[in-house]
C-alpha cells in the first residue's frame, strides 16, 4: 500500500472526478533476524578460545554501526524518529480530508529538518526525498481551490458548460500526474535514503510501504 494512491468516483452530476487519497503509512517492517549458523557436526566439550585483545592479530578493527554522533546528527535521528511515529500513528486513517491533513503535516515536518554539518552521503539522501515531497505542497498551491473542496469545484464549473469543464478536468489532470511522478520518485530516493541513514543509526522511514 502507497502512502498515497490514486483513485476515481462519479461526481455529482455527472463525469467522473479523479481524486487523490492519501493513505500514510506506519513503520517498516524489521527485517528478520538471521539465522544462527548451524552448529559443526564435530563438536568438542571445550569452550573457543577467547578472541585475542585488538592487535594482536593484526587484524583491522570492524567498522562501527553508528559513527560518532554529533548534535547535528542527533538532532536528525530525532527528527526522523519523531516523523517515524507521526506516520505510525496515522497509519490507520481512512478519511480521505484528515489523510489529506496528514499528508501535508508529513511534507512540512520534512522541509522543516536541517542538514547543516550532517554526513555529506545522508544529507544529499535526504535532500532528494525532501525536493520530491515538497513538490507535493507545490501541486496542492497549484489547485484553485484546497483539494477537499476540489469535488464541489469541479462541479460548479462543470455546470457553468463544456469549456469550463475541460479547464477544470485540465487542471485535475496535471495535479494527478505531479503526484504519480512524485510516487515514482519517493521510492528508489527513500530507498537510498534509508540505506545511507543506517550507516548512521537512523530509522528508516516507509515512504512507499507495499
Amino acid at each position: 500500500m502507497k502512502f498515497f494512491c490514486l483513485s476515481s468516483r462519479p461526481a455529482a452530476g455527472g463525469g467522473t472526478v479523479a481524486i487523490l487519497c492519501a493513505l500514510l503509512l506506519g513503520a517498516c517492517d524489521k527485517p528478520a533476524e538471521p539465522a544462527p549458523a548451524p552448529a559443526s557436526a564435530a563438536t568438542s566439550s571445550a569452550p573457543p578460545p577467547e578472541p585475542p585483545p585488538v592487535g594482536e592479530t593484526g587484524t583491522p578493527e570492524p567498522e562501527p554501526t553508528v559513527p560518532a554522533s554529533g548534535s547535528s546528527l542527533e538532532t536528525y535521528r530525532t527528527s526522523i524518529r519523531d516523523i517515524k511515529l507521526f506516520m505510525e500513528s496515522h497509519q490507520s486513517e481512512t478519511d480521505p480530508a484528515k489523510a489529506l491533513d496528514r499528508l501535508r503535516e508529513l511534507v512540512i515536518r520534512i522541509s522543516a529538518i536541517k542538514t547543516d554539518d550532517l554526513p555529506a552521503d545522508l544529507a544529499a539522501s535526504f535532500k532528494t526525498v525532501r525536493t520530491s515531497m515538497q513538490r507535493i505542497q507545490t501541486a496542492f498551491d497549484a489547485l484553485p481551490v484546497p483539494v477537499n473542496q476540489f469535488e464541489d469545484w469541479m462541479a460548479a464549473e462543470t455546470a457553468k458548460g463544456e469549456d469550463a469543464a475541460a479547464a477544470a478536468q485540465a487542471k485535475m489532470d496535471q495535479f494527478i500526474k505531479t503526484m504519480s511522478d512524485v510516487q515514482a520518485e519517493i521510492e528508489p530516493a527513500g530507498k537510498a535514503m534509508n540505506e545511507t541513514g543506517a550507516k548512521y543509526g537512523v530509522d528508516p522511514l516507509d515512504l512507499n510501504g507495499q
